[in-house]
């Protein structure tokens, strides 16, 4: 019963996301057009931003293609291929229905039907959004940042007054002690990891004296802290630097000896913050930090070693 309940759930989570993927992709193509324009001085900031402030992405519009209005209910497989559209990939939406089933089972196995689980299903449908938007545009838009960071604060904020009057089940739904939610513990994950990672791009921006992160990234990490805290929040954000790294320096090669470009790159940081996130969440933050003490041990046992023997 449990793996049918989670195939429908993950057909309902892409289906909405991808709604909402098309919506946003819409505003993030016009987001671009208006800054190459603000760039060559052909428009002024303020009504740049003006246009783009008061285009929604809330909104459906007719399809580019078939100029019908797909509702959320047109974007998952099956409808495709009764109502088959460009714009709605059939391949494209079975592989995310797919993926997001096995992501949710794969934490229904650690976590069961557990107030952790349906943190993550809320956060899944952030994560796919943000992941295909910010590959996509290099764009994190600021009404799914903004949203997510409210809920979080909201959730925690409820979850401290019903400890305050005494009314949080104790049952194993909300395995939790109190270092895990509440109002505290959701404020501090967004003053601490989204202020630790301004720190850095802004002392970055600095010295390269240009722009080195994002604000979009920035804020995505304040609407992770407002629902995890800063513990899963900054080990999120350590382990997504040497992904971010690993992948940026393999992209830097691809421009500057394959493609014989300048050697300049940008890549897409906020997809690399949500796989870090689901690493840490699924593993934990303390086994991680455990097993990097024992690596660290080991290697350096094993140096010491080496040098004694020389």
């Amino acid at each position: 019963m449990s793996e049918i309940l989670i195939i429908f759930l993950a057909f309902i989570i892409s289906s909405f996301s991808w709604f909402f993927i098309h919506r946003f992709s819409v505003m993030a193509q016009l987001e671009n057009q208006m800054e190459v324009l603000l760039f060559h001085e052909k428009i002024q900031a303020d009504y740049c931003y003006s246009v783009i402030d008061s285009y929604s992405s809330w909104h459906a519009r007719p399809c580019e293609s078939c100029q019908k209005i797909h509702h959320i209910w047109h974007y998952n497989s099956l409808s495709t291929l009764i109502n088959p559209c460009s714009k709605r990939n059939k391949i494209l939406l079975l592989l995310s229905e797919i993926f997001m089933a096995g992501v949710l089972y794969l934490y229904f196995v650690k976590f069961s039907w557990s107030y952790e689980y349906v943190i993550l299903i809320i956060l899944s449908v952030f994560f796919l959004i943000i992941t295909v938007i910010d590959f996509k545009y290099f764009i994190i838009p600021d009404e799914l940042n903004y949203l997510g960071l409210s809920l979080g604060l909201s959730i925690h904020g409820a979850l401290s007054l019903a400890h305050y009057f005494g009314k949080l089940p104790s049952n194993s739904f909300f395995q939790l002690s109190n270092q895990e939610y509440g109002l505290v513990f959701s404020a501090s994950g967004v003053l601490l990891s989204a202020g630790i990672l301004f720190a850095i791009a802004y002392t970055v921006s600095k010295i390269l004296n240009k722009e080195a992160m994002g604000g979009g990234d920035i804020k995505l990490i304040a609407f992770i802290g407002a629902f995890l805290g800063y513990k899963v929040t900054l080990m999120s954000l350590a382990i997504s630097s040497l992904l971010g790294s690993t992948f940026g320096l393999l992209a830097l090669i691809n421009s500057r000896y394959l493609q014989k470009n300048q050697g300049y790159t940008t890549i897409a940081f906020g997809p690399y913050i949500i796989f870090a996130t689901l690493i840490v969440l699924y593993f934990g933050e303390n086994n991680l930090i455990q097993w990097y003490m024992d690596f660290s041990q080991y290697w350096v046992g094993e140096y010491s070693l080496h040098q004694m023997q020389f």
